[in-house]
């Protein structure tokens, strides 16, 4: 497969970004990770409220059936609290013994409601559960009262309650640690995503690549890169559609060249006919009109030298041969008028071409008989390296459409008095040389929005058959100018390349 010319100035353009439906688009790995993280979030949201459910309840229930017990406990102390030797002392020894206990808390306060008792043992700062754990984990919060003493010489009571704070503070710590594993894990499951997505875009990135380089015409543009198996697939359809198109271009080429050349055998062939028809019979229609105007002059001598009879009579037939000389003259002028459009025609239709002309040859013609057509325009060859080379008898003629066809739009629409043409040789970072032609003039220049001509379709279509590239006229820097692309075989190049 080989890189494909394209013609330029409107006639091609690069490709366009297409509109996305919907106007707006996300890129596969923010896709891919913002919907881990929804997901990441989700399944922790979902394995914590789970967790909490069943921690409340198994709490709960944990909780009560210790308070249960406990007051049990304390029914049995209850006749010793009230009546025993001892009160405040069984008092304390009960309050030691159920703080020894989880889930429940008991406390001895005075009459005025003070602590006498120690407080029993607390979770640590750092175990500590947030209040609103505390909250969310603990049920509805249970007391019992046991009297010291009797009525009225009570010493306090004893206060039994629940206590979530240990329960809670060892969920808090389960949960931390499930919570972290889980975040542990979704942090290694996003970097494992981030990785196979940059894979994955780094894949289609270069898919995309060759696609916009066939979409511009490089048909031997390097294959995406493989190793994802559902890639595979893509990357041999990429491959299947740049040979097809690369095979259907070629096709559309050669049909193109096999239109050109029926195209300049037709315009041969009319050229043929004008100079071989319409040249004689010009050339018939000027020696008779020179003859009718010799005729008409000696006849006009005779009549005036034989004006005897009298002067009335002179003076009508020299007054009849004047007109007669007169329409004569101006059928001369016509007969001259169509002599010079016909060359110009016959000289834009058929340019003789040599097989081994240069692009030097070439332009030197053109310059030659462009002077003919239009002699009061000043034109001016700058050639470079390897201008002497051999371009062929169809990259001749479309150099020599070119040309012709661009200097002549160059005069008669943009009024240009003076056009310059630079050709060379060049070799491109592939190693395939081209001719490069620049037509540049002083004229107006194509207007604002101007289609293309009918000239310019034309040499577009021989610059894409040719596997060149055509860029229309632009106006800048003081100067209009136009360019032309052709690849140049070696063979051809070589054959006058010593110059």
């Amino acid at each position: 497969m080989r890189h494909r010319g394209s013609g330029q100035g409107g006639d091609r353009t690069e490709p366009r970004e297409i509109a996305r439906a919907g106007g707006w688009s996300i890129s596969l790995r923010r896709l891919g990770l913002v919907f881990l993280l929804c997901l990441s979030l989700g399944l922790s949201a979902v394995v914590t409220g789970i967790l909490l459910l069943n921690a409340r309840n198994a709490t709960r229930d944990e909780v009560n059936t210790a308070f249960a017990l406990a007051d049990a406990y304390l029914d049995e102390f209850r006749g010793r609290l009230a009546v025993g030797p001892r009160p405040m002392e069984e008092a304390l020894s009960f309050s030691r013994q159920i703080n020894v206990m989880r889930h429940v808390r008991a406390e001895v306060r005075g009459v005025d409601g003070h602590l006498l008792s120690p407080r029993g043992p607390a979770p640590e700062a750092s175990e500590a559960p947030p209040e609103w754990f505390l909250k969310l984990v603990a049920g509805e919060p249970r007391e019992a009262l046991a009297p010291i003493g009797r009525y009225p010489d009570g010493l306090g009571a004893v206060v039994l309650s629940t206590d979530y704070r240990d329960e809670a503070a060892e969920i808090w710590r389960d949960l931390s640690a499930v919570l972290g594993v889980i975040l542990g894990v979704c942090a290694v499951a996003s970097l494992a995503t981030f990785l196979v997505l940059h894979l994955v875009h780094r894949r289609l990135r270069a898919c995309d690549r060759v696609l916009r380089a066939i979409r511009a015409g490089d048909f031997s543009a390097a294959p995406p890169p493989r190793g994802i198996a559902e890639l595979d697939d893509l990357a041999d359809g990429i491959g299947a559609l740049a040979s097809d198109l690369d095979a259907r271009e070629a096709e559309n080429r050669l049909l193109q060249q096999r239109l050109m050349t029926l195209s300049d055998s037709e315009r041969r062939q009319v050229a043929s006919d004008l100079h071989d028809g319409l040249g004689p019979l010009l050339f018939a229609l000027r020696t008779a009109v020179s003859e009718a105007r010799s005729i008409a002059r000696r006849s006009g001598e005779v009549a005036a030298g034989g004006a005897v009879g009298g002067a009335v009579g002179g003076a009508v037939g020299g007054g009849e041969n004047g007109d007669l000389l007169g329409e004569l003259d101006a059928v001369a002028a016509h007969a001259e008028a169509l002599r010079g459009m016909v060359r110009g025609v016959i000289y834009r239709l058929r340019p003789m071409i040599e097989a081994d002309a240069s692009l030097a040859d070439l332009l030197a013609d053109f310059a030659a008989g462009f002077a003919e057509v239009a002699p009061e325009t000043m034109v001016r060859l700058e050639l470079g390296s390897g201008a002497h080379a051999a371009c062929g008898e169809t990259a001749g003629l479309a150099i020599l459409r070119f040309a012709q066809e661009s200097a002549l739009n160059a005069v008669r629409h943009g009024g240009a008095s003076a056009i310059t043409v630079a050709a060379a040789v060049e070799r491109r970072p592939d190693g395939a040389r081209w001719v490069e032609i620049e037509l540049r003039d002083d004229g107006r220049g194509p207007a604002a929005g101007a289609a293309p001509s009918y000239g310019q379709a034309g040499i577009l279509d021989r610059a894409r058959a040719l596997g060149g590239e055509y860029r229309r006229p632009e106006r800048g820097d003081g100067w209009t100018r136009t360019r032309l692309s052709l690849p140049l075989a070696d063979a051809e190049f070589d054959v006058m390349s010593a110059a």
